[in-house]
């Protein structure tokens, strides 16, 4: 009884281990608020850090000319959503976009791909697609994580 209880549990173990995508979950989601957008000033590389989680995600940018505050200060807001190289980029900018401007990006490696019909492919001509969503904040994408196979 025990041997067919292994037997039953190694050839579960096998499928699982054979069937596998290479991507351990999937979640759909957008670019951080820039309410949740926290920073800390970089002495090291004379520059403000940025980084934000979203259901799980870290975000991270940076950018030299800032001042601790800017993000308000200066009312920073989402501009664009592009994906380029299976990379998401979050595009955040004053109203004057020479005060203030932000790209965050997904610090972990993840599969990206575009959610809903709100994108324009130029990955032909330029290998980016762009979220033409007239509230960027309502553009989604699937993010999927690495898996272990």
């Amino acid at each position: 009884m025990i041997m067919h209880i292994r037997n039953i549990a190694v050839a579960i173990m096998t499928v699982m281990v054979m069937t596998g995508t290479g991507y351990a979950s999937s979640l759909k989601t957008s670019c951080p608020a820039v309410e949740s957008i926290q920073e800390k000033e970089n002495m090291t590389d004379k520059r403000i850090d940025y980084a934000a989680v979203v259901d799980g995600n870290t975000w991270t940018g940076y950018y030299k000319k800032a001042k601790l505050g800017a993000l308000k200060d200066k009312k920073v807001t989402l501009n664009q959503v592009s994906i380029e190289d299976n990379q998401v980029q979050c595009y955040y900018q004053s109203a004057n976009p020479k005060e203030m401007s932000l790209t965050l990006t997904l610090s972990e490696d993840f599969k990206v791909t575009k959610s809903g019909e709100n994108w324009n492919s130029d990955a032909e001509s330029t290998g980016v697609e762009n979220c033409t969503e007239s509230n960027p904040a309502l553009c989604k994408f699937d993010v999927e994580t690495a898996g272990s196979n």
